[in-house]
Formats: structure tokens, C-alpha cells, sequence
């Protein structure tokens, strides 16, 4: 390990050195193309080092209690929890210490709590298939569809590809200046699909009743590709994958079982016949059957599938 000039001990130094050395590693593992930004301060702690406690005072209702290299001398940091955090930190017990994060200016805490409460028993009558996309977020077997926004995210990954190649000219320049290089990253669209998301999840977790069961498809994001290169930057763009984290989240939370089903074939599957062919499906949204004639829209479609394949 190389000498860290901090007032930190060795074995803080040598945990921040791991992981850092960890950070590097997933990216060259990767083959990512930019580089990790560091730029943005975390600090992580677990509840030997932070600590959340409640406050008197109606100006904020929690302190966060941050141990320093000092014995008995700990900084006190007033914080505000919205009524969602409150309720969930009301409903459970703090677990895994308290992430600090620095955003903008601006210090956010990040808590993990641990709520230790049953799922009721599912009813199998009330399942419900849920299918994750590009052009809906997600699609139920009831027809209707969360977070229609494909339009505006194929419009804003356009435009991020846009002045992405304008930042490569000049970096170019910068690098043989020798002067820092600015960020390729894209922070409108991160935030703009992380709440549609959030949105999406929250309206489809409303409409369920607590003894449903939820079929969703076991889907390999990591190998999902298409020919078109601005195809495969609205996939990478859309976070599938953290749609489908979101919902699992979401549906723990409420107490609401779910369920997983295999993908393969799935979508060329009559939900009627059984019939199997990829000529079922000529284009993304129409499912026509080869065999019995069925016809639906593909994505609801393969909602009845899964159902029928989960009794």
C-alpha cells in the first residue's frame, strides 16, 4: 500500500486504499470505456461510527452522531427525514451504519433499515404478470402500463449522444493542453429515469392487494443487445435493471410475494393454444397466433402467458 498522508489511522487508510483498488478492479474487469469520476465525497460508516438519535428541537428532528479520532468528542449534525423515511424508520430498526454523500453542494444521508414483518399468504386467483420494457416501464396482465416515456428518453439519450461527441473534441484539446478533462457523463437523464421509475413503481404497487402474487419474467439484462448502437444506448439508458431492483423493493416492502418465471420463448408463446413460433410476433407491440389465430398486444400477451405458467 502506498504512504497516505491523512490524520486517519492505518486502518481506515488501508481500508479506503482496498477500496479504491476495488473500484479500479470492476472497471478494467468491465472493459468500461470512462473512467471512474472519485469526484464526489462519500463517507460510510457503520453504527459503531454513526449513529442516528432524536431530537428535542422543532427546528430538525434528528441528530446524526458522527465519532471523530478524538475520544468523547463526536460531531452532532441535525437532519430532516421526509414522511416516506419516517414511516419506514418508524416500521423497522437501523441496520448497516449511515452513508453520507455529498451532491451539488449539497450532504444527503443515505439510512438502511430492516423491517421484520411477514408476507401474508398469496392468493393464486389474484396473480398478477408484470413484464419490464423500453417503450412502458413496466406492463401487467391487467393491460395497463407504467411510465409511457420512451418518446422523451429517446430524445434526451439523442441529445446526451450529441454533446457527448462534442465533449470528446474537447477533451481532446484539453488533454494535449494538459489541462482536466470534463465529464462524459449525463446527469439530466439519470435523474429524469430514476424518477419515472419511482413514479411507475409507486403506481403500479397501488393497484395490487396484499395477498397478490406477482409473476415477473428471469430476464439476463447483462445479454440483452440489439443491432442498433442508439438502440443499445435508450436499452443502457432505460435501467431495466433497476426497474425490476425498484419493484422488488417496493413489493418487500408492502409485503407482497412475487415471484419469477423463465423468459426464453415466453414472448412467442400463444397465451391461448400454447402454440410456439417466432412468426406469432411480427413486430414488438402484435402477437398474432400462427395456429388458432389469437390475436393481442404482445406485451399483455405474454402477461396471460406467464400466469398460466405460474399455477
Amino acid at each position: 500500500m502506498p504512504a497516505l498522508s491523512s490524520e486517519l489511522s492505518e486502518r481506515y487508510k488501508r481500508g479506503a486504499w482496498q477500496q479504491a483498488a476495488g473500484i479500479m478492479k470492476s472497471f478494467y474487469a468491465n472493459n468500461r470505456e470512462n473512467k471512474p469520476n472519485l469526484k464526489n465525497i462519500k463517507i460510510q460508516g457503520n453504527v459503531n461510527v454513526i449513529q442516528i438519535q432524536g431530537s428535542k428541537t422543532k427546528t430538525f428532528e434528528y441528530w446524526l452522531k458522527i465519532s471523530t479520532l478524538e475520544k468523547g468528542k463526536p460531531i452532532y449534525v441535525p437532519i430532516n427525514i421526509h414522511n416516506y423515511g419516517k414511516q419506514v424508520l418508524g416500521e423497522g430498526k437501523l441496520r448497516g451504519g449511515v452513508t453520507l454523500s455529498k451532491t451539488d453542494g449539497q450532504w444527503y444521508a443515505t439510512l438502511a433499515v430492516e423491517i421484520d414483518k411477514k408476507k401474508p399468504i398469496a392468493d393464486l386467483s389474484k396473480k398478477v404478470g408484470v413484464d419490464l420494457g423500453i417503450k412502458n416501464i413496466f406492463t401487467a396482465s391487467t393491460g395497463q402500463f407504467f411510465g409511457q416515456f420512451s418518446n422523451p428518453l429517446k430524445k434526451l439519450v439523442d441529445q446526451a449522444e450529441a454533446k457527448r461527441r462534442g465533449k470528446q473534441k474537447l477533451n481532446t484539446c484539453l488533454r494535449k493542453k494538459g489541462q482536466p478533462e470534463v465529464d462524459y457523463r449525463s446527469p439530466k437523464i439519470i435523474a429524469t429515469v430514476r424518477n419515472e421509475i419511482g413514479r411507475a413503481t409507486n403506481k403500479l404497487v397501488k393497484i395490487l392487494e396484499r395477498d397478490s402474487l406477482v409473476v415477473l419474467e428471469r430476464l439476463n439484462i447483462k445479454g440483452m443487445k440489439f443491432k442498433s448502437r442508439r438502440m443499445n444506448r435508450i436499452l443502457k439508458a432505460s435501467k431495466i435493471g433497476l426497474a425490476l431492483e425498484k419493484l422488488k423493493e417496493k413489493l418487500d416492502y408492502k409485503h407482497i410475494r412475487y415471484a419469477t418465471v423463465q423468459a426464453a420463448y415466453s414472448s412467442q408463446e400463444c397465451s391461448e393454444c400454447g402454440y410456439v413460433h417466432r412468426n406469432n410476433r411480427p413486430t414488438q407491440e402484435k402477437f398474432k397466433c400462427g395456429y388458432c389465430g389469437q390475436t393481442e398486444n404482445a406485451e399483455i400477451g405474454w402477461q396471460q402467458l406467464t400466469v398460466n405458467q405460474s399455477t
